[in-house]
């Protein structure tokens, strides 16, 4: 043991010593190097440390979730007729006693215009059938509305051909 702690003693000697040289030769060549070398000196902005303040705890509020809109469909006004010319009757199925409804699937333009006719149910007749579909094509219809603007329709409109009154 006594020898472990000679030479630390010994050592501690020997580091203080160099740190002892060194700070004399730094201070005697200071001077030296100084005088006979130009120092660039280097300006900065001014450095702004500003205190940050310590992070606190938030505790953050959760809204319930937002109700799913409610989709209110305005209502749909069907087209109305406006102005029709009722459909003759043929002479050929008068002389048959050929009667019947003719059921018409009728789609109306925004215009109030017929677009297309179609026969959804046959009277069971393909004359009666023609006579209805000719007829209701001249139709004008005051067309369908919904929220007060004018939109395109289908309707099915009976036409009935009927001997008795």
């Amino acid at each position: 043991m006594s020898h472990v702690s000679k030479l630390n003693k010994i050592d501690l000697v020997v580091i203080s010593l160099c740190f002892i040289l060194a700070a004399v030769f730094f201070v005697t060549h200071r001077d030296f190097t100084a005088q006979n070398h130009k120092t660039l000196v280097f300006s900065s902005t001014e450095t702004v440390v500003k205190a940050v303040p310590q992070a606190r705890s938030t505790v953050l509020e959760i809204a319930a979730p937002l109700p799913a809109p409610q989709i209110v469909a305005l209502p749909i006004i069907p087209p109305k007729i406006v102005f029709s010319i009722l459909p003759e009757y043929p002479a050929s199925a008068l002389e048959s006693g050929i009667q019947g409804v003719t059921t018409l699937q009728v789609y109306v333009e925004p215009s109030g215009r017929v677009a297309d006719v179609n026969v959804s149910q046959s009277s069971g007749s393909t004359l009666l059938d023609q006579v209805a579909k000719t007829s209701v094509k001249t139709w004008i219809f005051q067309a369908a509305s919904q929220g007060g603007a004018a939109i395109a329709s289908c309707l099915q409109i009976p036409v009935r051909f009927s001997l008795k009154d």
